[in-house]
C-alpha cells in the first residue's frame, strides 16, 4: 500500500489498519525512512513504544541526517515511558517547583489506586480537589473563571513531558501561560508542542500528552484521541481517551486549545 493509503486509513480512525498497512510499506520498501518513521508514530499511538524505537533506531541508521526529529520522539517515547511506569508501577514523576500540598495527596491517591484501594484513592482526590484554588484566565478571546483537567486523577495538575526524556506534573497554580503550536505530525497531536511559561517567568516547550494514561484505552478512537469517554470508579471520574478540560463552564478537548493566559482571580465584571 501507499502512504496515501496509509494517511486515508489514519484518517478515517482505523490506527490497526493503519499499522497493518505502514508495516506492508516498509516490507515492501525497506529504505524508505519516511514510511518507517510514520510507522513508528502509528505504533506510538498504539502503545507499542519498543516497537516504534525499534523503528526509530533503524531510520537513524539508514539516514543519519534525520538525527534531530528522530532524536525528540525518542526522547518523548522514554518520557511516556515513564509517565506510563507511574500508571503502572508507580514511578513517581518529576516537579518544577516544590511538591505542592494537593500534588502529595496525588502521589497518595496514585499508589491507593494501583493498591486496588478504589475508595481511598478517591478520597484523597477529593481532599487535593478541596484545596485547588480557582485558576482565572483567558483562552483566546475569552474569559473564564476556573480552569482544570476533568480527569480526577489530574485535576489541578498538568502532566507534561520534556525534550529530554522527562515526565513531570506541573501544578497548575505556576502556570502563567501556556501556548500550543500547531500540529504538523501524528506525533505532535499524541503529544502537543506548547510553550509553558510559569509564574516565575520561566518559560521553555513541553508536550502534553493528548490521550489519558490512567485508564486504557480500549478502541481506536480512544488511543488516537478522536472521543473521550468516562470511567467513574468509587466516586471518582477518570478519562479515558482525548484529554479534556473544564475551561469555564465548558468542556474542552486538549486538541482545540490554542493560548490560555492565567490570572490570579477574575474581576466581578469579568466573571459576569
Amino acid at each position: 500500500m501507499s502512504q496515501d493509503a496509509v494517511s486515508n486509513l489514519l484518517e478515517a480512525g482505523d490506527l490497526t489498519g493503519a499499522i497493518a498497512a505502514a508495516t506492508a510499506q516498509v516490507q515492501k520498501a525497506p529504505t524508505d525512512t519516511g514510511a518507517r518513521y510514520l510507522l513508528a508514530e502509528l505504533l506510538c499511538a498504539a502503545g507499542q513504544l519498543e516497537r516504534a524505537d525499534t523503528q526509530l533506531t533503524v531510520v537513524l541508521n539508514q539516514d543519519p541526517g534525520s538525527m534531530v526529529p528522530v532524536s525528540l520522539l525518542r526522547q518523548l517515547i522514554r518520557a511516556e515511558t515513564a509517565r506510563q511506569d507511574w500508571h503502572r508501577a508507580g514511578r513517581p514523576p518529576e516537579f518544577l517547583t516544590e511538591v505542592p500540598p494537593a500534588a502529595r495527596l496525588h502521589l497518595e491517591a496514585g499508589v491507593k489506586a494501583r493498591d486496588g484501594d478504589g475508595q481511598g484513592a478517591a478520597q484523597s482526590w477529593g481532599e487535593a480537589e478541596s484545596l485547588r484554588r480557582p485558576h482565572a484566565g483567558r483562552h483566546k478571546d475569552a474569559v473564564f473563571a476556573d480552569f482544570r483537567d476533568l480527569d480526577d486523577a489530574c485535576g489541578g495538575l498538568l502532566e507534561v513531558l520534556s525534550a529530554d526524556g522527562k515526565y513531570f506534573w506541573v501544578a497548575l497554580d505556576d502556570v502563567g501561560g501556556l501556548d500550543f503550536q500547531p500540529p504538523k505530525r501524528l506525533s505532535e497531536l499524541l503529544w502537543r508542542p506548547a510553550r509553558l511559561t510559569l509564574r516565575d517567568g520561566t518559560a521553555g516547550t513541553v508536550y502534553v500528552p493528548l490521550v489519558y494514561a490512567g485508564v486504557t484505552p480500549e478502541t481506536d478512537q480512544e488511543r488516537l484521541g478522536r472521543v473521550t469517554d468516562w470511567v467513574e470508579r468509587d466516586g471518582a471520574v477518570l478519562g479515558r481517551g482525548q484529554r479534556c478540560f473544564l475551561v469555564g463552564d465548558e468542556a474542552v478537548g486538549l486538541l482545540d486549545l490554542t493560548s490560555l493566559r492565567f490570572t490570579e482571580a477574575l474581576s466581578d465584571e469579568e466573571a459576569a
